[in-house]
């Protein structure tokens, strides 16, 4: 999609974060990903590079993908990473505490205890501001080490 189409879609997801805040998160969340896949398949150009690199990645990684299948999906959760972690935007804590599952969390407040810092790595391939909305809303001391997205919650 070319920048035009970026910012459009942007526009788009700004008005309808807000109906969308207003469902449960999990429907919300993949509603949002409707709008990828959707786009996937009425757009013949996105569709033909979601598809070029889903067959790339198959290729790199010895796979043997569906690539209608999975492109639509890639196309879905596409949407996803863009809404990052606005879809959380305004919740009670008691709406977003089920919507993660933690491990290791004895051990980040094992260390924290002991007057320790710790790096957490998180991947970009997906809603990378979840992880630190969580610690937020948790009350950890949090520090980011990347661009500021432009696009996050005003949590």
């Amino acid at each position: 999609m070319d920048r035009r189409g970026l910012n459009i879609r942007k526009v788009l997801l700004g008005i309808v974060l807000p109906l969308l805040r207003r469902l449960p998160p999990r429907v919300a969340s993949d509603m949002a990903a409707g709008i990828g896949r959707t786009e996937y398949g009425l757009l013949k150009g996105l569709r033909h590079r979601v598809d070029q690199a889903v067959i790339h990645g198959s290729h790199h990684f010895g796979a043997s993908w569906d690539v209608a299948a999975v492109g639509r999906e890639l196309a879905g959760n596409q949407i996803r990473w863009r809404t990052r972690d606005r879809l959380l935007d305004g919740l009670p804590q008691e709406r977003v505490t089920p919507l993660f599952t933690v491990r290791g969390r004895e051990g980040l407040d094992a260390k924290l205890r002991e007057g320790r810092g710790v790096v957490l790595l998180c991947n970009h391939f997906g809603s990378h501001m979840m992880p630190a909305h969580w610690l937020m809303r948790e009350g950890y001391p949090l520090r980011l080490f990347m661009e500021r997205p432009r696009h996050i919650s005003r949590f």
